[in-house]
This record gives structure tokens, sequence and C-alpha cells, in this order.
């Protein structure tokens, strides 16, 4: 079915929605499909839309910026995914945390990735990953590995991701 007829038939099922309803749409970050969908959205009165977007400013829209991590929580993060942090390298996290702007997701998916590649010896260390975001950004990591995350999953599996992958081109080491 294309495109134009799934969207008629996904707006009507949601019309039909008992109120009130919630719609969220994740990375809404194309700014001609939000102009060409939006109205279209907004035509169901019985729920309301929520758009998680990097796009700062829209028409008419309500927005709410979700500020990055404070050190505290990304420290936590960080290791929470990667138990094997020592605090001898807390001064290289640091670095690594401003590097990728206290940006949750990529926390999670360094510190995963980090503990995949270390569980029994350290294969790639906290300053060689350092290294690599200085010198050749997220998307040239010196090594990686597949973690499983809930962004972007669908259903109930995660999603394999590798902390390089493109999601996160605008993420550059400062």
């Amino acid at each position: 079915m294309p495109a134009n007829e799934r969207l008629v038939v996904l707006l009507d099922a949601l019309r039909n929605l008992k109120k009130p309803c919630l719609l969220v749409i994740d990375n809404a970050n194309e700014v001609t499909e939000l102009e060409d969908h939006y109205l279209a959205l907004r035509s169901c009165a019985n729920f309301h839309v929520l758009l998680t977007t990097r796009i700062t400013e829209f028409e008419h829209t309500a927005t709410h910026r979700i500020e990055p991590l404070e050190k505290i929580s990304a420290f936590e993060l960080f290791k929470k995914h990667y138990p094997g942090h020592k605090a001898v390298e807390d001064v290289l996290l640091n670095e690594i945390l401003i590097a990728v702007g206290y940006n949750t997701l990529v926390i999670e998916l360094l510190a995963k990735n980090l503990h995949n590649l270390n569980r029994l010896k350290i294969h790639y260390s906290i300053t060689e990953l350092l290294d690599d975001l200085q010198h050749r950004g997220l998307l040239g990591l010196g090594k990686s590995a597949a973690v499983g995350t809930a962004h972007k999953a669908s259903g109930y599996t995660l999603l394999k991701e590798k902390p390089e992958l493109d999601n996160f081109s605008n993420v550059r080491a400062k």
C-alpha cells in the first residue's frame, strides 16, 4: 500500500480511539515530512501529538528542550553500563563525556561497547576510546561491537547497534 494510503488508514484508526490518547512520534527530524503531515496528525481531535525531534522550531508548536545529563548522572549512567570502569580513569571519562556532549544514548552505547569488548581482558581501553573520539570522531572508533538498546527498537526485541552508527554523526569531540 502506498504511503499516502497508509496514512489515511492510520488516521481513520486513530480517530476511532477513545479519548484521551497520546501519539508519540520519535525522531521526526525531516522538516519537509513534518510540514507535509503535521496538519493531518493534528486533525484528530481525540489525541495529542508529541514529537521528539532535533528541529528546534516549527511553526506555532510548543517545544520543550531536553537538556543533556548533569555530570554526576552521566558518570552514573556510564558506570552502570560499564561496571569495569576504574575511579583512576575518571579524568578520562570526564573528557569522553564532554566530547559526546553528555548525550544519554551515546554514553550508554559507548559504555556497553567497552563492557562487551573488555569482559575478560582489556581489549579497548578508555584511553583508546578517548583518543579515537578526539582524533577520528564517533564514527571512527577503533573497536566496537554491537550492543543491545531499546532506542529505535520495534516490538519486544532490543535493537543491536554499534556506537559509531551514523545516528550520531552530529556528535563530535569538542
